[in-house]
């Protein structure tokens, strides 16, 4: 596995990454231009995976890596 690398660095093509913050740890991805009923005009952000959509928004990952290899 690589090591953590800064979030300016972490690919914003709707891959899915392990990102960490202060103190927390997720997998998740970048979302382009999010719409839905309740923010018709879009938005984008890092969307991790235990968050749900409410939270999104508050996710400041500092760092990514790729995520590993699954077991065989």
């Amino acid at each position: 596995m690589t090591d953590w690398q800064d979030i300016s660095t972490a690919p914003k093509d709707g891959t899915i990454v392990l990102l960490a913050g202060d103190g927390w740890i997720d997998a998740g991805a970048w979302v382009s231009e999010l719409n839905d009923s309740d923010d018709p005009d879009g938005w984008t952000c890092w969307s991790v995976a235990s968050w749900n959509y409410q939270e999104w928004s508050f996710a400041r990952p500092t760092h990514w890596m790729p995520l590993p290899e699954p077991p065989q």
